[in-house]
């Protein structure tokens, strides 16, 4: 139990020294440097959302194929026309 509370103890320690804030840079520069950042994922995002829907619509066509083959197989096998 004392062992528990010893490393308890230490475990607290280490995370109250370990999280100070950064004092490098001002709050105004990390504000923006993140709203660059958040920028440029947006801009990115938006390049990537016809790439996805040209995507899925090829994973649709491939799949509607599929079926219509299986289904003709099915169709074949039990004699309807």
């Amino acid at each position: 139990m004392n062992n528990l509370l010893l490393i308890a103890t230490l475990l607290a320690a280490a995370l109250a020294t370990g999280c100070k804030p950064s004092a490098e840079r001002p709050a105004s520069q990390i504000s923006g440097t993140t709203a660059q950042q958040l920028n440029k994922a947006q801009a990115v995002a938006q390049g990537a959302t016809p790439q996805m829907q040209d995507y899925t619509l090829a994973q649709k066509t491939e799949f509607v194929a599929l079926v219509q083959a299986q289904l003709a197989k099915s169709n074949r096998s039990l004699g309807a026309p």
